[in-house]
């Protein structure tokens, strides 16, 4: 029972602040660079290991993330809940007339979010605010192994491990208001991973990888700076 009064003062609680509100939906898409030491250390691995000498195309490289949101707004405090999706990878291959070898890493990321914000600055239209995120962080990362031979392949294997992690994102973020409801943001931060589980196998792990994986201390990293932009349209959540 007492359970059940705490939750229904809660709902009261958050209806009352929301009746004051103004409600805004957006979309954010910028890029990150991410850290990745221990999966750089698998690539550089496979390289210098591997008998056919491959080289190392491309290593954990920056790349585009993208981030709607809710947000709930009054005239200097802002807060809401978004889900980001990061990516990123790694390939090292080798390939002339009689054959090919790949060894290709890729890492999605899925992050649903809380943030909070507070306007510092103001100037007509344009707006500053410090911001923090915080959420938690579920990572997959596929292993792909391939080496053929003339019309022969030798190599055709994938596995996937997987971790979670919780993270804050401090930052500060600009808006312009280019309507009374449709806004243009820019927001630049560093992304700190405050905790990363271990990692577990989705799939039977069949590479040479295996065991360096499940050994502690082998950790993902996505720490990096983050620059977005986005545009966000308002509603009125009390329009009488």
């Amino acid at each position: 029972m007492r359970k059940h009064i705490i939750y229904l003062i809660f709902l009261i609680q958050l209806s009352n602040n929301l009746n004051a509100q103004t409600i805004k939906l957006g979309f954010e898409t910028g890029i990150g660079n991410y850290q990745m030491t221990y999966l750089k250390s698998v690539i550089n691995s496979a390289v210098e290991n591997n008998t056919l000498q491959p080289k190392i195309v491309t290593n954990f490289p920056a790349y585009l993330y993208y981030q709607p949101s809710i947000s709930f707004c009054k005239e200097t405090h802002n807060w809401g809940f978004n889900f980001t999706l990061l990516s990123t990878g790694a390939r090292a291959s080798i390939r002339d007339y009689s054959g090919e070898y790949r060894f290709d890493n890729t890492v999605v990321g899925y992050a649903p979010g809380f943030f909070e914000e507070f306007r510092i600055f103001r100037i007509k239209d344009l707006s500053l605010f410090l911001r923090a995120d915080a959420g938690i962080l579920s990572s997959s990362i596929q292993f792909k192994e391939y080496f053929k031979v003339n019309s022969q392949t030798y190599i055709d294997d994938s596995w996937k491990v997987i971790c979670y992690g919780l993270f804050t994102k401090p930052s500060i973020k600009a808006t312009y208001s280019l309507s009374n409801k449709l806004n243009f943001e820019a927001d630049l931060g560093y992304h700190f991973d405050l905790y990363n589980g271990s990692f577990h196998s989705e799939t039977d792990p069949i590479t040479y990888f295996r065991h360096a994986f499940f050994q502690s201390g082998n950790k993902l990293s996505w720490n990096g700076f983050r620059f977005g932009l986005a545009c966000t349209y308002s509603f009125s959540s009390n329009p009488h």
